[in-house]
C-alpha cells in the first residue's frame, strides 16, 4: 500500500497532471478520470497539510477549467472537500474555499441531487462544509433560478434542520454549528427569492 505521506513525488506529479489536463482541456479528456481519482486519493489519504494543499490546489485547477466534465465524480469530490473545516484562515482552507467557489457555480440540476445524496453519507463534522457549498451555490443563482429550485432547497434544508432529532447522541455544539450553517444558507436563498415566493 502506498505511503502517501512519504511519497514526495506524488503531490508534484498530481499537480503537474492537473495543470496539463486543465490546459489541454478536451484533448486530455482521456486522462481526466484517473487524474481526479488520484487527486481524491491524495486528499482523503494524506496526513500532512502540505500534501493536502497540493492535492486540493490540483482539484481547484480541474474544477476551474473542466467543470463541464466532472459531474460523474461529484459525489467523491463533495465528500472529500466536506471533510475540511473552514474555521481557520490557513492556506489549506483558502484552497478548499477556491474549490467551493467553483462548485458553487455548477448548474443546480447537476449539483443539488448529488449534495442531497452525499449529505446522508457524511459524518457529523463534514456537514457544515457541505452546507457552505450549498450557500455558495445559492449566492451564485439568479432570482429566476432560485425560484425554480426553491422546493429542492426547502426539502434539503428541512432534512438538515432535522439533524438534532435524527442524531440525538451528537454533541450539542456540533448540532448548533449545523443549524447555524443551514440558517445562513436559508437566508441566502431568501435574498434570492421574490416577496411572493416567501409567503
Amino acid at each position: 500500500m502506498r505511503n502517501w505521506n512519504q511519497d514526495t513525488a506524488f503531490g508534484p506529479v498530481v499537480l503537474c497532471c492537473a495543470v496539463l489536463v486543465s490546459k489541454l482541456k478536451v484533448q486530455a479528456l482521456g486522462h481526466l478520470n484517473w487524474t481526479i481519482e488520484s487527486i481524491i486519493a491524495g486528499i482523503t489519504k494524506a496526513d500532512t497539510d502540505a500534501l493536502k494543499i497540493i492535492t486540493v490546489a490540483s482539484l481547484g485547477k480541474i474544477l476551474s477549467e473542466m467543470s463541464g466534465f466532472v459531474s460523474p465524480h461529484l459525489p467523491m469530490i463533495l465528500t472529500a472537500l466536506s471533510q475540511f473545516s473552514l474555521k481557520n484562515d490557513s492556506e489549506l482552507e483558502r484552497r478548499v474555499g477556491i474549490c467551493i467557489k467553483e462548485l458553487g457555480s455548477f448548474p443546480s440540476r447537476v449539483l443539488l441531487p448529488e449534495v442531497a445524496n452525499v449529505y446522508s453519507t457524511l459524518e457529523t463534522g463534514s456537514v457544515v462544509t457541505l452546507l457552505a457549498i450549498v450557500e455558495k451555490h445559492i449566492d451564485n443563482l439568479e432570482k429566476g433560478a432560485a425560484v425554480r429550485q426553491q422546493s429542492v432547497f426547502q426539502e434539503f434544508f428541512l432534512r438538515a434542520l432535522a439533524f438534532r432529532e435524527e442524531h440525538p447522541l451528537v454533541e450539542d455544539a456540533a448540532v448548533s454549528e449545523i443549524e447555524a450553517a443551514t440558517c445562513n444558507a436559508m437566508v441566502q436563498l431568501a435574498l434570492r427569492l421574490p416577496e411572493a415566493s416567501l409567503r
